[in-house]
């Protein structure tokens, strides 16, 4: 079972990649995101933070490393838009709350290592996502996360969970 980015994660880090997931929005206009990572010690991705989506309609809290959308984007290795109206299976769990959702995926990888997954849905003014506008931000923010994971393990974390907060 893949246990969920925000028990094995400290608060700094997921701070920190919250504030880099939020460019979607900012430079990109993607009003709702979500970044998953490859957990330490784990063969599937955890949910690490995303915005936009309502609560009752929350990203799924971890990808297992045989989900189908896991799987899709480890075999195109580069960003990639779906942009049909038509249900896609693969992202039906990201699709609730709208009729027409539009996606930008885009696998992140470090060194040829596969390491997380940044899923962005919806821009603004309901226009579709375009590669050549899009995608280059999306593996500058991939990029910016590998380097704050680098230097977090340089630092010494990730190494081991940290303990689950308790439950008020």
């Amino acid at each position: 079972m893949t246990l969920p980015a925000r028990l094995l994660f400290s608060e700094a880090l997921l701070r920190q990649l919250a504030q880099v997931l939020y460019r979607c929005f900012e430079e990109g206009g993607s009003t709702k995101a979500a970044l998953y990572l490859r957990l330490p010690g784990e063969a599937g991705y955890g949910l690490a933070g995303h915005y936009g989506w309502p609560r009752t309609a929350a990203p799924p809290e971890a990808l297992a490393a045989e989900d189908p959308l896991a799987l899709w984007a480890l075999r195109e290795r580069r960003s990639f838009v779906v942009n049909t109206q038509g249900q896609t299976p693969e992202l039906l769990p990201f699709s609730q709350g709208s009729e027409t959702p539009r996606f930008l995926v885009t696998p992140l990888f470090d060194h040829d290592e596969a390491f997380g997954l940044l899923l962005q849905r919806d821009r603004v003014r309901r226009e579709p996502f375009d590669l050549e506008r899009d995608a280059p931000l999306a593996q500058a923010i991939g990029m910016e996360v590998a380097d704050i994971l680098r230097d977090y393990r340089q630092l010494g974390g990730a190494s081991e969970p940290e303990a689950a907060p308790a439950e008020a």
